[in-house]
C-alpha cells in the first residue's frame, strides 16, 4: 500500500484482497465467502486468503487468536451463494439459487460485518 490509511477497516464480500495475501494488508480485512459460490469467491479459492490469515496469525503469536480473529478473519457463510451478496441480482456461475431465503442471508451476513466493524470504530462508554 503506498497511500496513507485513510479507513479502519475493510470488508471484502465474495471477493478478496490483491492476490489474497491478507497478511501483507496493513488495515484490518474481513474475508467473507459463500459456501455455494461458483465463481473465483468460492471457499476453494478463498482457501488462500485463509492460509494468509493463519500465517499473519502464527507470525503474532497464535492460530485462531483473538488477533487473527479482530485483524484477519476469514469467514465461508453456509447455505449462501455470490448472489446473497446482492439480493436480486443473479451471478454468472453460481450454485443458484442460494439454499437460505435472502432476508436470513442478509442477517447472517450483516451480524458479521457489524461484528467485525464494531472492534474497529470507537464506540460509547456505558
Amino acid at each position: 500500500e503506498k497511500t496513507a490509511q485513510k479507513y479502519q477497516a475493510l470488508v471484502v464480500m465474495g471477493s478478496y484482497v490483491t492476490d489474497q495475501a491478507v497478511e501483507g494488508f496493513s488495515t484490518p480485512v474481513l474475508t467473507l465467502g459463500a459456501e455455494l459460490d461458483g465463481g473465483l469467491g468460492r471457499p476453494g479459492n478463498i482457501l488462500t486468503s485463509l492460509e494468509s490469515s493463519d500465517k499473519a496469525a502464527l507470525a503474532e503469536g497464535e492460530l485462531n487468536s483473538k488477533w487473527q480473529l479482530t485483524n484477519k478473519p476469514v469467514s465461508i457463510l453456509p447455505k449462501l451463494d455470490h448472489s446473497s451478496f446482492c439480493p436480486g441480482f443473479r451471478v454468472p456461475g453460481d450454485v443458484y439459487p442460494a439454499d437460505t431465503d435472502n432476508a436470513t442471508a442478509m442477517t447472517l451476513i450483516s451480524h458479521h460485518v457489524a461484528s467485525f466493524l464494531h472492534l474497529h470504530t470507537p464506540q460509547p462508554k456505558e
